[in-house]
């Protein structure tokens, strides 16, 4: 797979279609392949209950990390930043409770 010339939009025949390619390889390298993120790398892609693909969904990036995991990475992370200065973006979804 040739991932920068599908998440490219002028490439594909509108938004959803980009995005819809782009899921399946991502789902390919986590699920298949047993990935793990590096932050800007993997999108987070997730169809809705009304079909669309959107990025960086709450409802993937939360089960990247098992609770055990997010639970001694957050303990540390408290250590160096307790003040939370570093903990923005995308960080802050990995560590989250999956959306109920």
């Amino acid at each position: 797979f040739n991932a920068q010339m599908i998440s490219i939009e002028d490439l594909a025949r509108d938004e959803q279609q980009w995005k819809k390619d782009f899921m399946r390889v991502e789902q390919h390298w986590v699920d298949d392949l047993g990935a793990k993120p590096h932050m800007g790398k993997l999108w987070g892609f997730h169809k809705t209950e009304s079909g669309v693909v959107e990025a960086f969904s709450a409802n993937f990036a939360c089960k990247i990390y098992s609770q055990e995991t997010k639970a001694a990475f957050n303990a540390y992370r408290l250590t160096q930043d307790p003040d939370g200065l570093f903990f923005t973006g995308l960080g802050p979804k990995l560590l989250a409770a999956c959306p109920t």
